[in-house]
């Protein structure tokens, strides 16, 4: 338990090793309240700014990454690398870049991922999202680069932008089930496949999703569980049908540029907003 105080300029650099980052390998363990401004990590296979490899009954929770940056060759996230824990990780937050590097026959760079590279044996995402910007040769997603083995991801989101060589996506690729998630994501690939919410070779269901049609307009593959509103719909609380605005999202004009934000995983640990209409009477939750 990090209490919630901050890990300021964490830097590694391993770049030939696995599982790499601030713990290298997590095995049934909790891992919560965790905070870091301004990591540097450097790693080869399996690389993350709390875990490389998170295995076994594992949770994370309430982890925030501020204006950092990640990079590997394979299997590389925000704030975990690979995930194969049965368990549940909830409250994540990454802003700042993630870079899967590509060789000169673009053989690396494969399952990049804003939160988590790649998600297997039933892992449960929830509640998070990805800021930022990210890269990598195959299998590029906003917030997970591969999802798969019954993997699920509710109510989170990514913004920014994901460029991969050859497949890239705003939420991610494989087979996995999403609800009530929404990218705002310039997504782009060298090869030319690529997707607003979820990749080429996805086998994926869910519901109630959205991406911005204004961004990403010409994708090569159409989603069949999400539906594209443009940058003004996304901002307006009603786009959003079934979405629980009283327990889980907020909306309001000014945080997170006018998109729906989490509560109590947000840029100012907003756990409510009530703003009167007609008035200037508001108030905040914290």
């Amino acid at each position: 338990d990090g209490q919630g105080f901050w890990i300021d300029d964490l830097h590694i650099n391993r770049r030939s090793s696995n599982e790499i980052g601030l713990f290298g390998v997590v095995t049934n363990g909790q891992i919560t309240n965790v905070r870091m401004y301004d990591a540097s990590i450097f790693g080869s296979t399996r690389v993350g700014a709390i875990a490389g490899e998170v295995t076994g009954n594992s949770t994370l929770s309430s982890i925030t990454i501020v204006e950092s940056s990640v990079t590997g060759t394979i299997t590389v996230g925000g704030i975990v690398g690979r995930s194969s824990s049965s368990g549940t990780h909830s409250y994540l937050a990454y802003s700042g870049t993630v870079s899967a590097l590509t060789d000169a026959a673009n053989q690396k760079g494969n399952n990049a991922g804003g939160v988590i590279g790649k998600m297997q044996s039933n892992t449960v995402l929830r509640k998070s999202y990805f800021n930022g910007n990210i890269s990598g040769g195959t299998l590029v997603g906003g917030l997970v680069g591969t999802a798969a083995g019954g993997s699920k991801i509710y109510n989170s989101y990514s913004i920014g932008s994901v460029l991969a060589y050859y497949i890239g996506s705003g939420i991610g690729n494989g087979s996995f089930a999403a609800t009530n998630c929404f990218t705002s994501s310039v997504v782009s690939s060298t090869y030319g496949l690529y997707a607003s919410f979820n990749g080429h070779y996805a086998n994926i269901v869910g519901n109630s999703n959205y991406y911005n049609s204004n961004l990403t307009a010409s994708q090569t593959f159409l989603s069949n569980v999400a539906t594209g509103k443009t940058t003004q719909q996304l901002k307006t609380k009603e786009t959003f049908s079934g979405w629980d605005f009283d327990n889980v999202w907020i909306i309001s004009g000014n945080i997170n540029d006018g998109f729906p934000f989490l509560r109590g995983n947000n840029q100012m640990d907003l756990l409510d907003l009530t703003f009167i209409q007609d008035s200037s009477i508001g108030s905040l939750t914290f």
